[in-house]
């Protein structure tokens, strides 16, 4: 039988399942990302875990609608964008003196962005409304903003922060440019004998 819980105020714009599927991050249109428990019993066996639908963490962004959210591939930290055109990453084994999840901002004074995917636990790409793709890694301590993905070396810079698996012999991420549409998602692709591939979704308006 399905089971819900009462999430947010407003609007759900995102989910991402945690890698170990007990947890889920949500982000929503009423400037908040969370993090639930999806322990179910029924499904997952008798585990030490919160109870499904319990809330495990939240971040509040004051200017603008969490348009999207993902998990590193280990779990360890939860990026999420706004329409403030900010990217955040939430490190959930490094916490402040409260015990609450460390947060790295990102701003970047652009439009907004709407995708963000992790390529890797040090690197990432954001996208959205400014169409050409951004790569973010993480360096010093801090995420930065490292290059552009639509320009001479930009797919290169990708490859080589890809998880690994990826073949580093492409020097371009091979996607579509959608010059009058907002990328509303963006999809890594790996193949057999195939570098780092990006599929973008785009929305007209």
């Amino acid at each position: 039988e399905p089971k819900q819980f009462p999430a947010h105020d407003s609007t759900i714009l995102a989910l991402a399942w945690h890698p170990n599927n007990l947890v889920l991050a949500t982000a929503s249109s009423d400037n908040k990302c969370r993090i639930y428990s999806a322990y179910h019993r029924e499904c997952d066996g008798k585990l030490k875990q919160p109870k499904l639908g319990e809330k495990l963490a939240e971040f509040t962004i004051s200017s603008g609608w969490v348009h999207s959210v993902d998990w590193s591939p280990t779990g360890s930290s939860l990026g999420f964008v706004s329409h403030d055109a900010s990217v955040y990453v939430a490190d959930l084994v490094h916490t402040d003196a409260e015990g609450k999840p460390t947060v790295h901002t990102v701003r970047c004074g652009d439009l907004p962005y709407t995708s963000i995917l992790f390529l890797s636990e040090q690197a990432l790409i954001a996208t959205g409304h400014s169409i050409n793709p951004t790569l973010f890694t993480f360096e010093g301590g801090h995420w930065v903003r490292k290059s552009l993905i639509d320009k001479k070396g930009g797919g290169a810079a990708a490859n080589a922060a890809a998880r690994p698996g990826a073949s580093s012999d492409f020097t371009r991420a091979a996607f579509a440019r959608f010059p009058d549409r907002c990328c509303v998602s963006v999809v890594l692709i790996v193949g057999r004998c195939v570098g780092l591939r990006l599929w973008l979704r785009g929305q007209v308006g």
